[in-house]
């Protein structure tokens, strides 16, 4: 639990916690199911001038017909996804602060587990994002807000091993980065982690069907790197970066 949140959610010692979380993805009023994995929760706590979010942790791919919320990875995920967020976010990289990481051990080995983090005020998904604004200069600040927050998380040697446009908000300010519970860091990040991570965000929006025209591709490749884009462009991972596929041209 985060320093300075104990007394608006443990009313009655830690258990509150590991009670309250299935009580609220069992109700349906209160779930807000999202595409991707795992379930979503936003709601308000008193004392809080913002709502908060619970992600319950779900395995991916083909883990998830087998395995479905059981993990038994170490540290557990919910732990390491705090670490990590609380270095990145001290390193300037723009995503939420985690308020609480919860870990239910079902056997001695097997758990499940909940991240409960503040949610962004105001903030949109991409996908949507683009598909509805229709402003230019909108959809250039935009899409120089993703490549900075990128390009930052980058800057500091984290890997994002789920990078992919959900994992992605916006909003006026900034672009925020989610779900770090598979990042780590490097000592030296290295330009073929670096493009492999572009890619993976390039084949998930090419699958989601993300609206964006030639020209933004290469604006947006531009703000991550500057003058040098042309020529990271022009090399063999230049025929998969970026919705070239899916182009609003």
């Amino acid at each position: 639990m985060r320093s300075g949140f104990e007394d608006l959610l443990l009313p009655d010692g830690e258990r509150y916690v590991e009670r309250m979380l299935p009580r609220l993805l069992s109700s349906a009023r209160d779930v807000r199911r999202m595409r991707g994995r795992g379930t979503t929760i936003s709601f308000p706590l008193p004392g809080l001038t913002h709502r908060v979010v619970v992600r319950h942790y779900y395995h991916g791919g083909w883990l998830r017909h087998l395995t479905g919320d059981l993990f038994w990875s170490r540290p557990p995920r919910p732990f390491h996804e705090l670490t990590v967020s609380e270095e990145a976010r001290s390193q300037g990289v723009s995503t939420p602060q985690v308020i609480a990481a919860v870990v239910r051990w079902v056997t001695p080995v097997l758990y499940r587990g909940d991240l409960i983090t503040a949610e962004v005020p105001e903030a949109r998904d991409p996908l949507e994002f683009f598909e509805s604004e229709t402003d230019a200069s909108a959809r250039r600040r935009a899409l120089a807000s993703l490549a900075d927050a990128i390009r930052k998380m980058h800057e500091c040697q984290l890997h994002h091993e789920d990078l992919n446009v959900r994992n992605l908000l916006l909003t006026e300010e900034r672009a925020h980065i989610l779900d770090l519970d598979g990042a780590r860091f490097f000592e030296i990040l290295g330009s073929k982690r670096i493009k492999s991570n572009l890619l993976r965000l390039s084949r998930s929006m090419r699958k989601e069907k993300m609206r964006l025209s030639n020209r933004e591709v290469l604006y947006f490749l531009y703000c991550y790197y500057g003058e040098d884009f042309r020529d990271v462009y022009s090399e063999e991972y230049s025929g998969e970066y970026l919705c070239q596929k899916s182009s609003a041209d």
